[in-house]
């Protein structure tokens, strides 16, 4: 996803290819003017646009709207200053919300939020001055990883926003981050020799990030990263670092460019997943199949078991039947009848 600009029509916005924002009819003077409702509205258009993963939302939500503020703010300054120094009305402006805007900028509330903001920028405790004038971080980060051939370390991006021609840091609280990221530095190396830079070779990134929010605190609860600019918005707790999101593009999704060694190593690591998983399933097909010729021998002996004591009733049966049958038919043949004695007796033998 790459963030390009935003389009004001009426109280309405929408993102656009050419990084411009335009604003027509409008009668907002900060972001906060813009009710909830035009802002969902307007995210669900810029949602047609761009897709993320649906537990990304609530993060893409408020870096969208974070980043509509910034530049509705930068647009209205720069229509400011070019009244103030040419009294030119930008045409994509209606006279009316015009007049309303000049209204507002003379107030004594703009003026107050305007000296305020400029103390806020100048403070030691979070103030953001820099010495490049209105190029932005990403873009210096751009080009200096065009001149050196690699994207920069955080002190050295430090550095090139935040040093006057002289020499010297804009504020002292650069200069005393940037001495105590040294003594830390020092600190760190003598503890951890491993990762001291052969000699014409910078520090290891990760090390010069993880210093540098050491020493500056990490990122504030409004948001920003000291050093880091607008890419402050593309940082969150336990994430990447912003040298590994430089690699990536800002706010972009390009994978890592990886060496050979790192792809034969994930090649490996695959290779051995999937023999691990082959070997998984194998032993648990192995298993299952056991399981089942356990549970057919099992069926198998219950089965013999029912047929030999069937056989052994049937047999039961049959014995006692013979038994019974056998007994009877002795009976018939050793006792003779009433009838045969008494004829027996009537009828003498007449010799």
């Amino acid at each position: 996803m790459k963030w390009s600009g935003i389009c004001i029509e009426g109280v309405s916005w929408k993102i656009i290819g050419s990084g411009r924002i335009m604003v027509k009819n409008c009668r907002v003077k900060t972001f906060k003017d813009v009710k909830g409702d035009d802002r969902d509205h307007w995210f669900a258009k810029f949602q047609e646009k761009c897709v993320w993963e649906p537990m990304k939302e609530r993060q893409i939500k408020k870096n969208y709207y974070g980043r509509t503020a910034r530049r509705l703010s930068d647009m209205l300054r720069r229509v400011r200053k070019r009244w103030e120094l040419h009294g030119i009305r930008p045409s994509w402006i209606g006279e009316e919300i015009f007049r309303e805007l000049l209204k507002y900028w003379e107030s004594d509330e703009f003026a107050a939020k305007s000296e305020n903001a400029k103390k806020m920028r100048a403070s030691e405790k979070g103030g953001c001055l820099n010495a490049v004038g209105s190029i932005s971080t990403a873009e210096h980060v751009r080009r200096m990883t065009k001149e050196l051939n690699r994207p920069p370390l955080m002190t050295e991006l430090v550095a090139r926003t935040r040093k006057k021609k002289t020499g010297a840091f804009v504020d002292s609280r650069t200069q005393k981050a940037m001495d105590d990221y040294q003594a830390l530095l020092v600190q760190f190396l003598t503890a951890n020799p491993k990762y001291t830079p052969r000699p014409g070779e910078p520090l290891h990134p990760d090390v010069d990030f993880y210093l540098w929010s050491k020493v500056i605190g990490g990122k504030g609860p409004n948001g920003c990263f000291f050093g880091g600019g607008n890419l402050a918005g593309t940082l969150r707790s336990d994430d990447r670092t912003l040298y590994q999101r430089v690699l990536d593009g800002e706010g972009g999704s390009r994978p890592v460019t990886l060496t050979d060694e790192q792809r034969d190593t994930i090649r490996q690591l695959a290779i051995n997943e999937v023999r691990r998983e082959a070997a998984e399933r194998e032993a648990a097909l192995k298993a299952q199949m056991e399981a089942q010729m356990r549970a057919m021998r099992s069926e198998h002996q219950r089965e013999m078991e029912v047929m030999a004591k069937r056989q052994s009733d049937m047999e039961a049966q049959m014995r006692q039947f013979m038994q019974s049958f056998g007994g009877n038919q002795n009976m018939g043949s050793s006792a003779p009848t009433d009838q045969e004695n008494l004829n027996e007796d009537e009828f003498p033998d007449p010799d």
